[in-house]
């Protein structure tokens, strides 16, 4: 059983408790994960930024803005589920 959430557990303060068992060498590798669904998804968002910001006249481009925002805050949120 995991620990309750705490401030200090969510901000990455304490990590106090055991290693989780997908951790251990004798459990097979899954990939396919919620944690790595999220990061799967921030990789094939950066290709769809790049273009949005490098084709902006003005380099400034709001969509590109929004989604940089929303790729940063999900490795916060891929952090959090990995945790």
């Amino acid at each position: 059983m995991s620990p309750s959430i705490t401030k200090r557990r969510l901000f990455g303060i304490d990590r106090s408790g055991p290693p989780p068992d997908q951790t251990r060498s004798d459990q097979p590798l899954n990939p396919w994960t919620i944690p790595n669904a999220i990061g799967y998804a921030r990789l094939a968002a950066i290709p769809l930024f790049l273009i949005l910001a490098l084709s902006s006249r003005d380099g400034e481009d709001t969509v590109a803005t929004v989604l940089f925002a929303v790729i940063a805050w999900a490795d916060y949120l891929d952090g959090f589920a990995a945790g």
